[in-house]
């Protein structure tokens, strides 16, 4: 019988590699421009989303890695619950500033650099391409993050060999084996044979047929 103690959920090839593609898609997000330049404005302040809060993407983008690391170690499938619940909060903070208005609203500066009164000098600029890489890697994160949850579990053949219990000693030993290690009993060579024997020690003893 099968020894099914050590199976475990190993890290899913494809969700890794998508959930890890989708980690660096954000990272990269966060440093390209936010939104795009309208006419009449020669640069724009804090365009990026690392300059509003786009750090929390990089941790948790550090930490969805440290989760897939910590299940391919272990095997144990919470590591990928983790990942897919730190995915789930990736997607929700590109979707909360893909709906922020604020992000792209912009005011036209004065010469000491604050921002003018009148609501004329008010532009709400078109998103550029960190939105939507952003988006994209979310989107990755959250199907790798599925994708390790679903898991490959390692059944015993993968862990774990077949095994069988020696009748003389009752240890467990593998399935293949001739001979106990435990007890030195010889299993037969075929199924249909009758009970094995138990090996005898080398060199003859008080058992050795003949003496005298």
């Amino acid at each position: 019988m099968a020894d099914r103690s050590a199976e475990r959920y190993a890290d899913n090839v494809i969700g890794t590699i998508t959930a890890t593609l989708g980690v660096l898609l954000l990272i990269i997000a966060d440093f390209l421009p936010l939104v795009q330049t309208p006419p009449g404005f020669t640069r724009i302040q804090s365009n990026s989303l690392v300059q509003h809060e786009g750090w929390a993407l990089i941790l948790l983008g550090i930490g969805i890695v440290a989760a897939e690391l910590r299940l391919f170690i272990t095997g144990r499938r919470a590591y990928a619950w983790v990942a897919l619940a730190l995915s789930l909060v990736c997607a929700a903070l590109v979707a909360f500033a893909a709906q922020d208005k604020s992000l792209r609203t912009l005011y036209a500066l004065n010469f000491s650099g604050e921002a003018q009164a009148p609501e004329r000098t008010t532009v709400v600029a078109p998103f550029d391409v960190a939105i939507y890489l952003a988006a994209v890697g979310a989107g990755l994160a959250v199907i790798g993050g599925i994708e390790l949850v679903r898991g490959v579990k390692f059944g015993p053949r993968r862990l774990t060999r077949a095994t069988k219990r020696c009748p003389e000693c009752a240890e467990t030993v593998l399935a293949e084996a001739r001979l106990c290690k435990h007890c030195g009993y010889r299993f037969p060579a075929l199924a249909g044979e009758a009970g094995g024997v138990r090996a005898k020690p080398q060199g003859g003893g008080e058992d050795s047929p003949g003496g005298g």
